[in-house]
Parts: C-alpha cells; sequence; structure tokens
C-alpha cells in the first residue's frame, strides 16, 4: 500500500464577541432594577448623558 501525501485546505469561522457586543448583551439580560441603576451611574459618570422622562397619555405614568 502505497501512502500520498494530498494538500488540503479546510476553512473554519471563530465568532468572536466584541466589548460593545459583550455590553450589549449584559444590558439585555439585566433585571430592570439593575438595568435603572446602570444607566443612573452612566448618567451621573457622563455629563452628556441626561434622563428624559414622558408622560404616557393613557396611562398617566412616568415611562
Amino acid at each position: 500500500m502505497q501512502l500520498e501525501l494530498k494538500p488540503a485546505n479546510k476553512l473554519t469561522y471563530k465568532f468572536r464577541l466584541t466589548p460593545q457586543m459583550r455590553l450589549s448583551i449584559n444590558l439585555l439580560q439585566m433585571p430592570l432594577v439593575k438595568l435603572k441603576e446602570f444607566v443612573a451611574k452612566q448618567v451621573e459618570e457622563n455629563p452628556l448623558l441626561e434622563i428624559e422622562t414622558k408622560m404616557s397619555a393613557k396611562q398617566g405614568s412616568l415611562l
């Protein structure tokens, strides 16, 4: 039996999460209370951010 070496190409795909994607995933998984705390902290740390509140016409409460 004769052995032969043949060149072979194999493509592999690797998915890498960017820091922004990791943050987005974490934000989507946060409970509402922790999300509100996170947003409040970001507003405190970044002077360019501000929280805008809106009144719902049907509910009469803050959104």
